[in-house]
This record gives structure tokens, sequence and C-alpha cells, in this order.
């Protein structure tokens, strides 16, 4: 009875990216994928990982596969691996096995993105129309969307208007924040020109239906034309049939057709500006003969999938437009594709239900089939083209990424680890002989000295640069695997140190930047050394009480996110004796 949900663009925006403590947001369900995952950044700088996971379209209802995730505070990281018990095997592809920051370690790359899809609103008939040579500008940026609506501005970090504007189509803007080193994603919704379809009510807020009139006598597919008046900007608009939604649209005006049965229906367009819902409401004839049964898409395309390996599902969805209950005989698919489906027996007049379908290639190259949907329905039987291409895998051990980009560090001081994932694809156990690292890097690693047939580890390499400039090095890994050595490529810059008076107080910490009672922005550079006759075990940061950072040694140049406000902000160090600074500072 909920006059409208929240999609995912919209529960980011109006929730996780709200609250400083959120880090992680997990979901599964139904997609045209395993597995994906991206980072964005919330209004309080928090880093929030989003990791999506879905494996039940896969053989014995997924396989056991389960998802295992393991945070290390100390080296501000998260690796995910994913294990099925059933099999004892894990999925050791980049999308399934995986190292991220755990918090926003503060990056000081100067470039941050924007991107996105330009499309035409869905319809009751048809799927998202992509929108080609859509400007999008901001700032002094601007690019046109490709074939399939997508579009990419790189921009330096900061607040920008961004618009959208295609031909026939009513331009769009909203206010988007770039952070630097990550992406921004937006989506456009384009409905047609802001012109009113018709002679428009001038109360506001008003919803006016243009066509059909108020009792007129129509065929279906209905075409239904509606604006709206109103002081605010209009979200969304809406088609109501006999109370059920069967269309949403952005903006403050709609032009679509909606399949309905023969007989007297209640139609009811509603629109929402943030604030306030309101509607107008009419009833129609609907006559003339009714369509049977639909299926949408008419054809599946999957892409290149190894040999013997299972895809992701792609869905069909039929739908009963009869005025009467369809009972099905068979559903079936011919060729290297398998369906399952939620249709039942039979299905009810105006319901709907799903078929998915997944590609198994038992050859390489292309491989078709059919979908086949046998029923009472007048049209049976429905008929969806299956295409997809087989290709051979050859399993491999691999070291990802291949390079490895630190930012400026101060001379002396230590990165936080970024993670090398090593991968072994193979049949065979490989043996390690050295993990070496080059230059000003050094590395810590889980691998011991075999890593086991489909096993992996992970390597975590630290700058601590020896003079300002660039600095470069390598990772080398020497095995028994054919393609040894493999090697990552490292570059960071290395700074000159802050200027700092240090306390002569013996033992004592500095703070040297930022300074007490300082108004800061997210990320917050912290700055510290520590004056001690007896070596320095480590040295920690917490904010408000809370730890959010710790090295070795006796200084740290880091840099950590915070949420607007005042902080307390403290710098404690070890050498057997614990000691401290502590000051306030004002986080905008």
């Amino acid at each position: 009875d909920l006059n409208r949900d929240n999609d995912g663009d919209e529960t980011w925006a109006a929730f996780a990216s709200r609250y400083a403590n959120i880090i992680m947001v997990v979901n599964g369900h139904l997609t045209a994928s395993l597995a994906a995952r991206r980072a964005d950044l919330g209004v309080n700088g928090n880093l929030v990982n989003e990791m999506f996971s879905n494996y039940q379209t896969q053989a014995n209802g997924g396989n056991g596969w389960l998802r295992i995730v393991t945070f290390h505070p100390n080296s501000n990281t998260i690796s995910v691996k994913t294990f099925s018990p059933y099999l004892n095997a894990y999925k050791t592809d980049g999308a399934n096995q995986f190292t991220v920051n755990y918090h926003n370690p503060g990056f000081h790359t100067g470039t941050g993105k924007i991107t996105g899809r330009v499309v035409t609103p869905r319809t009751s008939t048809s799927t998202c129309g992509s929108i080609a040579n859509a400007k999008v500008s901001a700032g002094s940026a601007s690019t046109l969307t490709d074939s399939s609506g997508h579009y990419a501005l790189s921009l330096a970090p900061g607040t920008y208007n961004l618009t959208v504007s295609a031909s026939g189509k009513a331009t769009q803007s909203r206010s988007v924040k770039v952070n630097d080193n990550y992406s921004s994603d937006n989506d456009f919704y384009m409905t047609s020109s802001s012109t009113p379809p018709c002679t428009l009510n001038s109360t506001s807020p008003s919803v006016t239906i243009c066509t059909p009139a108020n009792n007129a006598t129509v065929s279906s597919p209905v075409h239904i034309v509606a604006g709206s008046t109103d002081s605010r900007p209009v979200q969304t608009m809406q088609v109501y049939v006999d109370g059920a939604l069967k269309f949403t649209g952005s903006g403050g005006t709609l032009d679509t057709t909606v399949i309905m049965a023969a007989g007297t229906r209640r139609l009811t367009v509603q629109a929402n500006d943030g604030t306030t819902i309101f509607k107008q409401t009419i009833f129609i004839n609907v006559s003339g003969a009714q369509p049977a049964l639909s299926t949408t898409p008419t054809s599946l395309t999957f892409a290149s999938q190894n040999v013997g390996s299972s895809s992701a599902a792609k869905t069909v969805t039929a739908t009963n437009e009869t005025a009467g209950a369809v009972t099905f005989s068979s559903i079936t698919t011919s060729g290297d594709f398998s369906q399952s489906n939620n249709c039942g027996s039979s299905l009810a007049a105006g319901a709907s239900c799903t078929v998915s379908v997944t590609f198994t290639p038992t050859a390489g190259g292309t491989r078709t089939g059919t979908l086949t949907l046998t029923d009472s329905a007048s049209n049976s039987p429905q008929k969806v083209s299956l295409t997809g291409t087989g290709a051979s895998s050859t399993p491999q051990f691999t070291v990802t990424p291949s390079s490895l980009t630190f930012s400026s560090q101060n001379v002396g001081s230590s990165s936080a680890p970024q993670a090398v994932n090593v991968n072994n694809g193979t049949s065979n156990a490989v043996d390690i002989t050295s993990i070496a690292a080059s230059g000003d890097y050094s590395q810590s690693n889980d691998c011991g000295a075999t890593v086991a047939a489909g096993g992996s580890c992970t390597v975590n390499v630290t700058f601590t640069p020896t003079a300002t400039g660039t600095r470069t090095g390598t990772l080398t890994l020497t095995d028994s695997d054919p393609s040894s050595p493999q090697t990552v490529s490292l570059s960071g810059t290395g700074g000159s140190s802050s200027s700092c008076n240090v306390s002569t107080v013996n033992p004592s910490v500095t703070i040297c930047t930022p300074a007490a009672n300082a108004t800061v922005t997210s990320p917050v550079h912290i700055v510290a050394k520590t004056t001690d006759s007896k070596p320095v075990n480590y040295i920690q940061i917490y904010v408000d009480g809370v730890k959010k950072y710790e090295t070795s040694g006796g200084s740290l140049d880091t840099s950590l996110a915070m949420a607007t406000g005042t902080r307390r902000l403290t710098v404690q160090a070890s050498d057997g004796t614990i000691f401290k600074q502590t000051i306030y500072i004002t986080v905008q």
C-alpha cells in the first residue's frame, strides 16, 4: 500500500550516504551478474564499500558459495574471499576475491569522476532506452553519451552543477560532489520536452490527464499523456490502473502506453515533488481484442562464457494480458541453455512471472537455442531466441594488480599498505622461491612456501620514501609457475617533512599538523613526532576516544576521514609506557 518505493540511487542518497558510521552495504538478488562492487564516500567523508554477490542461479541453487570478509584494522584493509564448503573450492577471479580499503585512506590524486547513464524511462511495454549524444556538462568539462547512453567526466574534487541535455528532451541538472579518487554515479531518466502536453490545471500542486478523456472508450494498449502543475520540481509521475502501479517516470510530464484488460478501468496518474503526493483519477472503458500472453524481451544475448562454466542468469518476463487465467503445458529451452521459472501451472489475468535462463556452452564459438513457452493462450507457443559465445579457458597463476601507485608520503614516514592478490587458478600447487620489493618499498605476505591449486594469498606493500620526488620500485615473485617471475611496478612520491617544533620533554608526543583548535576539512592530514630516549614501539591516532590508526616507530604522517563537528584528536605512543598529546579541532 506504499505510494512508491526507493531504488538503489535513492536509498544511497537518503540513507546509506548520510551517516558516518556506515562503512559497508552488502546485497544479493537476481541480476545479470554473479558479483559486483563499488566504493563511494558518504557526506561525512566516510568510505562505504558496496558489495553484491548472488550465486543462486548456478548449479544446486548456488553450490554453497559464500563470502568470507576479513577486516584488518592495522593495515586499513578488508579482504574478501568466496568459498564453497560443498565443493571445497574458492572463486579466485577479481570479482570474487579482492582487497579494498577499510576506512578512507585520504587520497590526494587531484582527480575524481562523475559517471552514469542517460536513458528514457521504462514503460509497461519496453525497457529503458539509451540516449546517445546527450550533452553532459559539469564545470568546464563536458562530453557526449555513447551509443549505450554512458558518460564519464574527470574533474578536480569539488561540488559541481551537473547538467544533461538532449534533443527533444527536458534539460535536467543536479548538484554533484566529486571526491578525490572516487566516482560519483549519476543516472538521468529523460522525458519529453517540458512544453505542457495540454492545457493544465492551474492549481498548484495538481495533475492533469490530457489523454484519454474521462469516460472515453479506448483500445489496449492505452495511450496516456499527463502533466503536472507545481511550484516545486516534480520528481516522479506514476500510472495506476485499478489501484495497481503500472508505470513510473521522472519529471513533471509523462507520455506512455499501458496494456489493460477489457472493461471499465480506474485510471490514476499520481505525482510526487518530494513533499506532497497529488493525483487525478478518471474512469475509462477498454474495448477491442486484447493481447494474449507476451514475453519480454523477445531475444537474449549472453556474453562470452568459458566452455563448461555457467553464466549469470538473464530473465524473461511473461505477462498475461488477457482477462482470464492462462495454463502452461511446458516451458523448455534448447541448445546450451537451461531455465528455471516461478510461473507455476497457471498465470492469473494481468499477472506476470519470470523465467531465468542460464548459458553453459559445451563448445567454442556461437551457440544458439530457443526458450519456448507452450500454454493455453491464443498466441501459443511464445518463443525467445537465445544466443551466446563459448570461449576456451586456460587456468593461470595471476598477480593483480600489475602496478601500485602511492600518494605523496613524507620522507622517512611509512604509508598505509596496499594489497597485491596472488591467485593460483591452475590445477597444480605453485612453489614460491622468493617475494621481494625493491627501492623505497617493503612487503609482508601470507603466501608461505606454496600456493595450493585453487588457492590464493596476499602481499601487502608499504612505501617509505628515502628522498623527495618520484620513487619507483618493483615487487617480484619468483616461483615454479611457467610465467615466473611475476612483477608489479611500484611508484610513489616522496614529500618533504612538515616543519614542526618538537617538544623536548622526554617522553612526549608532538602533533605537528593540524594545529590545536584549527578548522580543517575531511580527510584530515595528521603529522606527529615523538621525543623519547628509548625506542618507540608504536604510535596511534584516536578520534573521540576511538582508535583509527596505528603504525610502528616514533612518527606518523597520514590522513583520516572524520565526521563534521568538534573532534577530540589524540596521538598516543608507547615505549613500554604510554604517553600522548590531545588537541581539539573543528572538521567542516
